[in-house]
């Protein structure tokens, strides 16, 4: 189901963006997604809120692909606008830099949960 929420989301999107070339879109502060990084502290807010957890893993300062994801989708004004409010979001990072011990072994244990084999993976 969550590639269908994902697939609907990248759809919406791309039509409200070809609707909206004429004029500029801005995002508010209140349209502005806010990336987790705790991935249970996301979980028991998505509950909380009732909202479906939007995933992300990547390889942020490494992976060509996934800069192209979050340069071209994730951090446009009409995706921001479109489902800042809509979901919670999480990014599950694996970059080059050391990341500190207790978010690299939560990383790891969601990639092996996960089964995440590439990224850039949404889920």
């Amino acid at each position: 189901m969550s590639y269908y929420v994902l697939f609907a989301a990248l759809a919406l999107c791309g039509l409200n963006a070809g609707y909206q070339k004429a004029e500029a879109t801005t995002v508010s502060k209140q349209d502005t997604i806010v990336w987790m990084t705790d991935f249970t502290k996301a979980k028991a807010q998505a509950a909380a809120e009732s909202k479906p957890l939007f995933v992300s893993f990547s390889g942020s300062d490494w992976c060509g692909w996934c800069k192209r994801l979050d340069k071209e989708i994730l951090s446009t004004p009409e995706f921001q606008k479109a489902l800042s409010q809509k979901m919670i979001f999480v990014q599950v990072d694996f970059p080059r830099t050391p990341l500190p011990d207790a978010l690299k072994a939560q990383n790891d244990a969601l990639m092996k949960e996960y089964s995440v084999r590439g990224f850039p993976t949404i889920i």
